[in-house]
């Protein structure tokens, strides 16, 4: 497509969301950074682009570029419920900006209540910031929505083992293993 269509975004988009998916993100920065400056007047695609450029500079483990990359895209969609989510995950798994993180989950979980994955990322924001109570109720809730999550399973392992309930740790770690 890039070949026939070089002028069309989205062509890029898709491309580097691929390249993402398949965990080629140096492949994906070089294609999305050329897609998002074809971009006129439409926000939402590039959030998109920009949203996708922070997940494969996080994958790059080029933390600024990726937290930029994030922000630019909530810049042009702020109201992005899974943007936020996905940011507030990457800050997260990769220890950065907790209170940033829990900020951008409190919003999401606030607008779209019953949604297992964002309960799941605000609780695992609670789990890193040490807060493992919380962490527990917000997990919990998602696991009663999604009990064959392999990864709700296995965050809920690792806040009953702060919880020192290491019994019911290792059940929800075996579990999650078997789920893959």
């Amino acid at each position: 497509c890039l070949e026939y269509f070089p002028s069309i975004p989205k062509v890029y988009l898709f491309n580097g969301l691929s390249a993402v998916q398949l965990k080629k993100y140096a492949e994906a920065v070089s294609t999305l950074e050329i897609g998002k400056d074809l971009v006129v007047n439409d926000k939402e695609i590039e959030s998109d682009m920009y949203g996708q450029l922070g997940e494969a500079y996080f994958g790059l483990s080029n933390f600024e570029s990726g937290k930029a990359s994030y922000e630019k895209a909530l810049k042009l969609n702020p109201n992005a419920p899974f943007l936020m989510n996905n940011y507030a995950f990457r800050l997260a798994t990769t220890k950065q900006d907790l209170n940033r993180a829990l900020e951008l989950m409190d919003v999401v979980t606030k607008t779209n209540d019953g949604i297992a994955d964002f309960m799941d990322t605000k609780g695992f924001v609670l789990f890193q910031l040490g807060r493992y109570t919380d962490a527990q109720v917000w997990i919990e809730k998602a696991y009663e929505i999604k009990p064959f999550d392999k990864i709700t399973v296995e965050h809920l392992g690792d806040v009953y083992f702060k919880l020192n309930n290491k019994e019911k740790a290792l059940d929800f770690w075996l579990k999650a293993k078997t789920l893959g």
